[in-house]
């Protein structure tokens, strides 16, 4: 079975450091970090828990340092959170999302 917060942990980590490296190179552009969720039924229960404690994480984390974007899809793709660096509003839009469908 899949550990789900370990694959978006891991998932997640590989893009911050992708973007570290190209940012390094580009010290002059502003960072954007969207995240990438899927609401649909088949994530309802621990997984959808797990996957928005992990991307919590990681919004918590020193290495974001740019504008937060949340984007959740299941029939179509809804911006849940525009592009900011609010980091407390990106958790608490987080929070609010569940799945259906």
């Amino acid at each position: 079975m899949i550990n789900y917060k370990r694959f978006f942990a891991i998932l997640l980590i590989i893009v911050i450091s992708l973007s570290t490296n190209i940012s390094n190179a580009h010290s002059n552009f502003t960072k954007n970090y969207v995240f990438l969720l899927d609401l649909s039924g088949s994530m309802n229960g621990t997984k959808l828990i797990e996957a928005k404690n992990a991307i919590t994480e990681i919004v918590n984390s020193t290495a974001i340092q740019g504008k937060i974007s949340i984007v959740g899809f299941n029939t179509a793709a809804i911006m849940y959170f525009e592009p900011s660096y609010d980091k407390n509003g990106a958790i608490e839009a987080i929070n609010s999302l569940y799945a259906g469908g």
